[in-house]
Parts: structure tokens; sequence; C-alpha cells
């Protein structure tokens, strides 16, 4: 758990960040971020605090100041209701969706007492937390109706979301990591949901948990909630510090060891909420006495790459640059163009011109041997269970994983095989996997789950879900951390490349341009970031800038 005093200094530091007022969401003009933000921590924490309906407005104000309130989620967006009829007050529910507004947007007049609001959409936030990056140029029409009550504008018809753009959305909105298990239960795997933070958060956080994953990682994880299981009490109290989770009966179908799961499950979902230390399951309003479930987590990552340079694979250490044990002898008989490293360094799977050859390290009398000798073959990728990942760049049955004895499973990818693949990268527990593609001359950045058998072996890969494709033209991907990747994508300019933090199901950021940039690991999003040229120059991102520490360099990766 997060210390407490520590989370009650990030909720003041917070406050002091913001200041009193009102926000605006622009319809014309560039788009501004207005500086009114209220604070309050008791329950509906920190929003911006818009403005009602004034007497006499027209429909376009009550329009247009109903999409601004949008802004208020404090009170169940009791100023926005404001501006509705009575008949759809009750009935309007803003939860169910959130647009983030690309560009300003323009209010047109439609047929008597309609209106309508067009803009370009950047992302959608579905009701239960998933986050949509749109398309470029994505248009978004909502339709507004009106009517007078009692000599007053008033909106009857609406459409049950809400509109923000990016930075108040940001203020707004916080993102969650919702936890489940991959089938061994060896570790929990985060899916990033967005809720508002208000006193109810709590509640959907848990409810995220009680409904599952999202279609697209399902088929990778699973859960420790029985069946059915819901909130007893459609509300997470929390007082003191603790975190009171009331369940149905439902529940009670679990066994010793599953509940300790769920408590677990639970438990890392709901300490990231700053106002909570401890969790009481109850089941149908009975305290349960569950024993905590210290579940395992993946590695932790090396802030220190293995670098490929000439005959030598070597650890690329700023105080000494150490040799991995037993490589020599295989990277100079095979003279490989690129590698990857198992996690315990006790095999290495080299790429060259006739294919892809896995070694034993420090066994006497070891050879390399040939388990993929297909063309076209891209980098290669060892995961947490001992499989070495190959993928062609062209054609049917693409994708094997191999096994510690050399032998090959086909992993069933039916999508990808239509597709021409660029790179590809597995996450930290190995239950996703982002591969880069490219077709209709655009390339596109997707993530699949992984799916595997209770003993770990991989049988498939499920459909995928576009990320990212804000980014132009991204080029390579490797994972940063359980939920970000680094993305480096190609700009407009023939040698220009910039380098992109992505969040999956969530945004994009901007790390700095560089020139001529072919690959981009990282481990650590601060403290240890490289980037390889096509001349093999290597560079390390330090202090916002890009720093060349080494030249001649093959290829470069982390160990997990």
């Amino acid at each position: 758990m997060k210390q407490k005093s520590l989370k009650v200094l990030g909720i003041v530091l917070a406050a002091l960040m913001l200041t009193s007022g009102c926000a605006r969401l622009p319809l014309d003009g560039q788009l501004k971020v207005g500086p009114d933000i209220q604070g309050g921590l008791a329950s509906d924490y920190i929003y911006y605090s818009p403005g009602g309906p004034t007497a006499g407005a027209s429909q376009k104000d009550i329009v247009t100041g109903f999409i601004t309130a949008g802004t208020g989620p404090q009170n169940d967006y009791a100023t926005a209701r404001e501006f509705l009829s009575e008949d759809l007050k009750s009935v309007w529910s803003p939860n169910d969706e959130v647009l983030l507004q690309q560009s300003k947007g323009i209010l047109q007049d439609g047929e008597t007492n309609h209106l309508t609001y067009s803009f370009n959409l950047a992302a959608s936030v579905s009701a239960e937390g998933q986050y949509s990056a749109a398309n470029a140029g994505t248009a978004q029409n909502l339709d507004f109706e009106l009517v007078k009550e009692r000599g007053q504008w008033r909106i009857s018809k609406a459409p049950n979301l809400t509109v923000l753009i990016r930075p108040v959305f940001e203020v707004i909105f916080k993102s969650y990591s919702i936890y489940f298990y991959d089938h061994q239960r060896r570790y929990l795997v985060p899916e990033l949901r967005w809720f508002p933070s208000r006193a109810s958060t709590g509640t959907r956080l848990v409810n995220a948990v009680l409904d599952g994953p999202s279609d697209w990682l399902s088929p990778a994880v699973e859960t420790a909630v029985p069946k059915s299981t819901q909130l007893a009490l459609d509300a997470v109290t929390i007082e003191r510090g603790t975190a009171v989770v009331d369940l149905t009966s439902q529940a009670l179908k679990a066994n010793t060891l599953q509940r300790q799961l769920l408590k677990a499950q639970l438990v890392a979902t709901l300490e990231q909420l700053s106002s909570v230390s401890f969790i009481e399951i109850r089941i149908d309003h009975s305290p349960q006495e569950i024993a905590d479930f210290n579940v395992p987590q993946p590695p932790s990552a090396s802030y220190t790459p293995v670098a490929l340079a000439g005959s030598k694979l070597f650890h690329l250490s700023p105080e000494a640059q150490t040799e991995v044990s037993g490589s020599r002898a295989f990277v100079e008989e095979l003279s490989p163009t690129d590698f990857s490293l198992s996690s315990d360094e006790r095999r290495l799977a080299l790429l060259n011109n006739t294919g892809l050859h896995l070694s034993a390290l420090n066994q006497v009398a070891a050879d390399a041997e040939l388990v993929d000798g297909r063309a076209g073959l891209l980098s290669p990728s060892f995961d947490l269970q001992g499989y070495l990942w190959s993928l062609t760049k062209l054609g049917p049955s693409a994708l094997l994983a191999v096994r510690s004895d050399g032998s090959a499973i086909n992993v069933s990818d039916d999508w990808l095989s239509s597709r021409t693949r660029m790179q590809f990268a597995l996450s930290p527990e190995g239950s996703r996997i982002a591969i880069l593609v490219s077709g209709d001359g655009k390339n596109r950045l997707e993530v699949a789950s992984v799916i595997r058998d209770k003993r770990g072996q991989p049988i498939g890969i499920s459909e995928p879900i576009v990320i990212a494709s804000e980014i132009i033209s991204p080029e390579s991907v490797s994972w940063v951390d359980s939920l970000t990747l680094a993305v480096l994508s190609k700009d407009d300019l023939e040698n220009s490349r910039t380098p992109y933090f992505v969040t999956v199901g969530g945004s994009v950021s901007k790390i700095g341009v560089l020139t001529d940039a072919k690959q981009l690991v990282a481990s650590n999003p601060t403290s240890s970031v490289f980037a390889l040229s096509k001349q093999g120059s290597l560079y390390r991102y330090r202090s916002f800038n890009w720093v060349l520490i080494r030249e001649a360099v093959s290829a470069i990766h982390f160990t997990n």
C-alpha cells in the first residue's frame, strides 16, 4: 500500500496547483483553457465550476452553456442539468460517454428549435472508462432540440455524453488500472480505464473489476470474481482510509483461494485512490476474514540494456561494459544482425541471413540451433515463460513460439496473415503483444491479447485494437512498462523521427525529435530511454536531450 502521508501530500500539491474560477469550452477561435478551477476535497475533489443558465438566454447560449457545463461533474453534473427541460433532467446520462474535442466546434441552426454542434473528434471514453483515439479528421455532430419552459429556453433532447478539450479532460479525469490475472495466475495484468476523480470513483473502479476485462483483453486474462457478483449496496464507502466493498451473495461461491485472489484484485485496484489505505470486504453486509494473497509481479526491468556491436554482446552500463557470459563464440560464429536474450541470461537467440538461431549459454559443447529459417524475419523476443517468439514480415502462419528444446508452436493469427508486419513487442508479463503493421499506404500500431493455456503455452492471439492512431507513421515499438509503449514515428521530413510514449488505453506524449533514428527502447520513462540510428549511433535521453554514448551498434534490447 502507498503511505498515507504521501497520498495526502499529493492531494495538497494538486490543490495548490489549481486556482478557482470558471472554464468555458471554446466554440470558436483558438482552443484555450479557462483559468477557473474550484478546489474542494470533501466530496468531489477539484473541478472547474461552470455557471448555470441566465434569464433570457438564447437557444445558442443555452446549448453553449450546457456543453461548457460538462466541465463540472460535481453533484452528478448538477449545473449541466439546469440547462435541460424538466422531462430530460432526470433521465440524461452524462456518464455514458465522454468525447474529446480536437478542434474548435461550430454551432449551427437546423430546423425550428434544433441546433447541431460539430467538431473534429480526438478520442472518446466509454461508460466503462475505455479510451479510444479517433482517426485524424474524424467529424462529430451532436444534435439538440429545445423547448420553452416558463418563458426560458431549455434543452429537450441531448446526447447522453459530455464534450471536453484535452487539457480540461486531464484535470477532471484520471487514469486507473483495473487488475485481472493471467491464466496461470502468476501475475496481475492491468487494463487502463478513465474516470472522473469523484467521491464515487471507488464504486466505479470496483464495478469495473466485477464487470470484467474489455473484449480484446478477455481471452488473455481471467478474474477471481464469481459469476454475477455485484455490489450489494451499489456503492463503495470510504471512511478514515478504509474502503468497504459489500458484495452480493454470489461471492459466497468463491472458495478460500478465490477469495484471496479476489481481495488481491480489489486491493491493487482501489489502492490507487489517495483516500484508501485499507480494504474491508463484506458479503451480504457480513464482514469477511480473508487472508492477504501476495501476487508476484514480473521481474523489474533492468535499467541497463544489452547491445550488439561487432563480435560482442554486452551490458551497456555507464560504469563498465560487461560482456554477456558465454555469448562471444556464438556471436563470432553467426555474425548476427539482431538478437534476444532471455531474462535469466541462459538462452540467446541470434538472427542472421540464414534465420533465427537458439543457443544455451554457459553449457559445455552447446551448439546454436536453427529454429526458424523463414525469410524476412523480424527482431525476435523471449517472454517470461521461456518461449522465443518469431515473426515474418509477410506470408501466412507468420507467428511462431519456440520452446526451449527448439520445437515451434504455430500461434493462431488469422487476422495477422493479411497484414504486412514491421515489428512486434511482448508486454512484460507476456499477456499482450504490440505489432506494427502497414497497409493502404499507412502504418498502424495494434495491440492484441496473447491467449495461453494453464501451462503458459501460447495458443493464439486475439483480434487487435488500434492505438495511438494520431501518430502518423510509427516504425519502431517496445514496451516501457506494463501499460506504456515507446514508439518511434517518421515525420514529414524524410530523415526526422519523433519518439513517443504511448499508454495502452490512454494518451500519447512526445519525447524529443531525433534525426535518422531506427529503433527506440526504454525500461523507464525518465532515466532509461535509448535510441539507435541507422548508422549505428546509440543515444540516451537525458535532461530533455539526446546524448551520443556509442558508435557502431547493430542492435539494442532490454532483457525483460
